[in-house]
């Protein structure tokens, strides 16, 4: 019986190395489950452009919190090729690495200093004003429909040599506290947590209720109000701002959930509080 082929990461390379040289640009894979993908050379896991690493010297923290916070958050949310503008004005096709509907990594193909309008699905870094101009000689892609489709192929080997283990039920239950942890201020949907684990929404929702007796948007709110109330606690920011942290836009909207949960307004749990710590200094 003929096995499967699998591809080394030799293989790999020379594929991204092939893509680099058919683009023009440079390729970086950025590993989300850490010890999924093969092993690539040290050389892949940063962007390696000089204009690059010429930004990464002036703000070495914008360009973390713009690939591994912002953009990792974005597809991990909505799993899809984008083409993303960073905090410096440079422009990168930016590949999920999916196995099963769970995101193991994402390939960042770039930079540019422009595309073109009908390139597709575009995502901006909000975080930062674009302070800087990129280099007239970085150009634009010339053919983003074979990017996206060469890239999906290398992304596709990528993901058929990753190293998982099959994960029973504890590590689902795991992995539903991870996302709710780590995303609950965000816009974490069930069709998300369903994509990580490999099933379908319905079948999430049913593990979710099964574990929390709560329906998942219940315990995204739940989630949120305990941070607000420790906010409300121990720091001195506007209810607006204590809204905006918890994953609220409208701080009407946290007033209302709030006292629904905890029968006072922000303001009163705030007041109620601080009362209580001068009774007791």
């Amino acid at each position: 019986m003929a096995t499967k082929a699998e591809a080394t990461p030799d293989d790999i390379e020379h594929c991204l190395a092939g893509l680099e040289r058919l683009a023009g640009t440079w390729i970086t894979v950025l590993e989300v489950v850490s010890g999924s993908l093969p092993q690539l050379s040290t050389a892949r896991l940063a962007h390696r452009h000089p204009h690059c690493l010429r930004v990464k010297v002036s703000s070495p923290l914008a360009c973390t919190a713009c690939d591994f916070t912002g953009c990792r958050l974005e597809l991990q949310h909505r799993p899809r090729p984008v083409w993303k503008c960073c905090h410096a004005g440079l422009w990168e096709l930016v590949m999920p690495i999916l196995h099963g509907g769970r995101l193991l990594g994402l390939l960042f193909l770039g930079p540019w200093g422009a595309i073109p309008a009908t390139a597709g699905p575009r995502w901006h870094d909000q975080q930062a004003p674009h302070r800087m101009k990129p280099p007239r000689d970085l150009g634009q892609p010339v053919d983003p429909p074979a990017l996206l489709a060469l890239a999906g192929l290398i992304c596709r080997v990528l993901a058929d040599a990753a190293d998982l283990p099959k994960r029973p039920e504890l590590d689902r239950l795991a992995l539903i506290e991870d996302l709710l942890n780590r995303f609950f201020t965000s816009e974490l949907r069930i069709a998300s947590v369903a994509a990580h684990l490999g099933v379908s929404p319905s079948r999430a929702s049913q593990i979710v209720r099964e574990r929390y007796g709560r329906t998942f948007p219940e315990l995204v709110e739940s989630r949120r109000l305990e941070l607000a109330s420790q906010l409300l606690q121990t720091e001195e920011l506007p209810i607006s701002e204590v809204a905006r942290r918890c994953g609220y836009s409208d701080h009407r909207y946290l007033a209302r959930r709030f006292g629904r949960r905890f029968a006072m307004t922000p303001k009163q749990w705030r007041a109620a509080h601080c009362q209580r710590r001068n009774s007791e200094a």
